[in-house]
């Protein structure tokens, strides 16, 4: 008897044969089934396999079922259920668009079984959640300024927050001996979530603000630069200066992820120029460039280099 594949070899088997490399999209609208089980893009190749081997695991994982033709729609809104816990609506929104495009490639390439799995959730576009909020410029100089009119710790860490799109627990455990100025790297080890280390890129403009940071006397035994300071000190003191400037309404819930956020935006931009000029030459299509650049950033962020459109979404689309 033969071995069933795993659902994760299953989708992927589904997927590449829908794959229409060298049939023209148009052209395609005009045939009799028209675009339905069918994908023509490489970076929607991509992003539908990455979403199926998420589903993959969530079915072998919750349900005791082995084959694609036996996943149905509740087992979908089930896993819907789940993401509704980390991502916003605009993700939901999404992952039910590509959920559905998986079920018509499975119909069209399994053509033995009525295979329809499409979740009946409903989610709206554009319904974002107040935590994505990114900091905005304007705002963080106001935050600087009154911060470092009292000299408070908070001024600091919003400055490496800044360059570097580090998480508040990172920057509290951040050491004196993680910034190498000589390599031109902050060196990311406490506090990273998952323990995922990570080397963040040194820009040239702030390599004087590294240097001088390297430089400051440190008196606590372990040499970190915010003392025995915590992330929830960090985030109250922050928290006290954006009440005190009015800002607390306007990043409610949200402190050092809001610039974490505008680091992201702001260095993806700076990112993909660079790679758009790298490739000026080259027939690459934009949204390839674009995902590029943000495996770039994925990386600087401490999210691992595996393309994840949830986290793009999530960081690019915050108010």
């Amino acid at each position: 008897m033969a071995k069933i594949r795993s659902f994760k070899q299953q989708f992927k088997y589904a997927l590449y044969e829908s794959y229409k490399k060298d049939e023209s999209k148009h052209s395609a609208k005009n045939d009799e089934r028209g675009l339905e089980g069918k994908i023509f893009s490489t970076n929607r190749l991509h992003d539908l396999i990455d979403l199926s081997n998420q589903l993959g695991d969530f079915i072998s994982e919750n349900y005791e079922i082995k084959k694609v033709a036996e996943i149905n729609s509740e087992m979908m809104n089930d896993f819907l259920e789940m993401k509704e816990e980390t991502c916003n609506s605009n993700t939901l929104f999404e992952y039910k668009s590509r959920i559905n495009k998986i079920s018509e490639c499975c119909n069209s390439v399994y053509k033995n079984h009525d295979i329809n799995f499409e979740p009946t959730k409903n989610y709206e576009k554009d319904n974002f959640k107040i935590r994505d909020k990114s900091m905005e410029s304007e705002d963080l100089d106001i935050l600087k300024q009154s911060l470092g009119e009292s000299g408070n710790i908070g001024e600091l860490a919003l400055e490496i927050a800044e360059r570097t799109g580090m998480r508040a627990r990172e920057i509290a455990e951040l050491r004196q001996g993680d910034i190498n100025v000589e390599d031109g790297i902050v060196e990311v080890r406490k506090g990273a979530k998952g323990g995922n280390f990570r080397d963040i890129p040194m820009k040239e403009n702030d390599m004087e603000f590294w240097k001088n940071l390297s430089d400051k006397k440190i008196t606590n035994d372990n040499n970190k630069i915010f003392g025995n300071k915590t992330e929830d000190t960090i985030n109250k003191a922050i928290r006290y200066h954006m009440k005190k400037n009015n800002l607390d309404k306007k990043y409610e819930n949200t402190t050092i992820h809001s610039v974490r956020k505008m680091y992201a935006k702001e260095e993806f931009e700076r990112v993909l120029k660079e790679i758009k000029e790298k490739y000026n030459d080259k027939n690459i299509d934009n949204e390839d460039l674009r995902r590029l650049a943000w495996e770039n950033i994925q990386q600087k962020l401490g999210h691992g280099s595996v393309y994840r459109y949830e986290l793009f979404d999530t960081y690019m689309n915050a108010m």
